[in-house]
Formats: structure tokens, C-alpha cells, sequence
């Protein structure tokens, strides 16, 4: 009779450590992620674990990522490449080359459109006055040549002309000339330097807002006597730009 109860004494031992054990096993596990799972066992409650066991399951995204450094971002994300545009500057020198290689073409890069007629039609005016007397300078040289018998295969193509006539006529036209072609290289020179205050001015503020406000004052003073401090009134001019 002892045998047999020492033998079920034995079995429900045997039984209740295996219980134990499988109730163990199940109250805490963890995941690939790292995202711990608390699970209940029989009869069992949810198990926590202490902070240094969590931070063990925490897997850096380092490890499983090449070239990436421990708590860092990609070097090669787009949210570290990406630069601030900056703002590109208006440049005089560009400006005034422009102008330099085609007349009106600065102007064209400051946007100041209306400024190319201005220059074409200087230029056009000149240009004009240089081709016709140069065309009149060249008839009037040729018919001096034949009165003065220079050049008897040349033609005289006023007739009804004296000889000094005809040299003052040749000598005005050449002087003509020579203002058109000094008139074309101011109005070339103008082009370059008007190009070029253009563009050291086209970033510059200029605000619509002038105004100018004349207002009286009294201003208190200290003068250099024993009769105390003092007040002088005036006139108080406010300039908004």
C-alpha cells in the first residue's frame, strides 16, 4: 500500500514540474523584429521584462544595412544630398560683354526691352549719315580731281560748281563722316556702360513708397549756464525712401 502512494506521489510531481516548464516557456519571446510578445501560459500571468532586457532585443538598422553607420541615416539618402538653392546673381560683367559682342544685348539680359529700339535707331542714324556722304564726299573728290587735273579719266558731276565750292562741299562730307563714325562709337560706348548700371542695379530695392514729412519739434537741452535746462523748437524733416 506505501509502494502505490509513494508512486502517485512521484507521477504528480512529475506532472506539476512538467507544467511549470511549459508555462515558462511560453510567458515571454521575441520576435525577428525585435518586438517582444508576451504570451500566457495555463493558469499563468503576462510576463514584463526588466529595461536592460529590452534594450538587448533592439536591433539597429545599422546591422542589417551595409554603409550605414549605428544611429546615423544613409550617406547616400536623398535628405543628405539635397543642397538650398541659392539664388543666382545678377552679373555686370556678363552684362556688359553682352553689350560689347551685339549692341542691345545687355539690355536684353537685364530685361530692359525697351531700351533696344534706342540703340538701333542711334546706331541706324549714324550709319545712314555715314553711307550718304560718304556717297556725296566721294563725287565731290572725284570731280575736284578733274578741275584740278589729277585725274583726267574722272568725271565732273557738278557742272555748275566752282572749283572752290566743289572743295568746301568735299571737305564738309568728309567731315561728316568722320562725326557719324564718332557718334556710332558713343552710342557703342553708351550701350556697354548702360548695360552694365543696369546690372549692378537690378537686384537693387527701390521702393515705390517716397515721401517726405516736415513736422515742428521741441527738443530739450542742457545749455552751459546756471539758469537750468532748457527747450529749443524747430522744424523736423522726415525723408522715407
Amino acid at each position: 500500500m506505501k509502494g502505490i502512494l509513494l508512486s502517485v506521489v512521484t507521477l504528480l510531481l512529475t506532472f506539476t514540474g512538467l507544467q511549470a516548464q511549459v508555462n515558462k516557456s511560453d510567458s515571454v519571446a521575441a520576435d525577428s523584429s525585435g518586438v517582444v510578445v508576451s504570451g500566457q501560459g495555463k493558469g499563468a500571468g503576462t510576463d514584463t521584462l526588466n529595461p536592460l532586457q529590452e534594450q538587448q532585443l533592439i536591433i539597429d538598422p545599422a546591422e542589417n544595412q551595409p554603409g550605414l553607420k549605428p544611429g546615423g541615416r544613409d550617406p547616400q539618402s536623398p535628405l543628405d544630398t539635397v543642397k538650398p538653392k541659392t539664388l543666382k546673381k545678377h552679373n555686370p560683367k556678363t552684362a556688359a560683354w553682352m553689350s560689347a559682342a551685339l549692341p542691345g544685348l545687355g539690355q536684353i539680359y537685364n530685361r530692359k526691352y525697351w531700351k533696344l529700339p534706342i540703340v538701333y535707331v542711334g546706331l541706324g542714324v549714324c550709319g545712314y549719315f555715314a553711307y550718304t556722304n560718304t556717297v556725296k564726299y566721294r563725287k565731290y573728290k572725284e570731280t575736284y580731281l578733274f578741275r584740278m587735273g589729277v585725274d583726267s579719266l574722272a568725271t565732273d558731276y557738278f557742272p555748275n560748281d566752282t572749283d572752290n565750292t566743289v572743295k568746301e562741299m568735299k571737305e564738309y562730307h568728309h567731315k561728316n563722316i568722320e562725326i557719324s563714325y564718332i557718334a556710332a562709337g558713343l552710342i557703342y560706348l553708351l550701350n556697354i556702360i548702360d548695360a552694365t548700371v543696369d546690372a549692378h542695379l537690378y537686384d537693387f530695392d527701390i521702393s515705390d513708397d517716397l515721401s517726405m514729412r516736415i513736422e515742428p519739434m521741441t527738443q530739450m537741452y542742457q545749455p552751459y549756464s546756471a539758469l537750468g535746462p532748457g527747450s529749443g523748437n524747430g522744424l523736423k524733416v522726415t525723408l522715407k525712401f
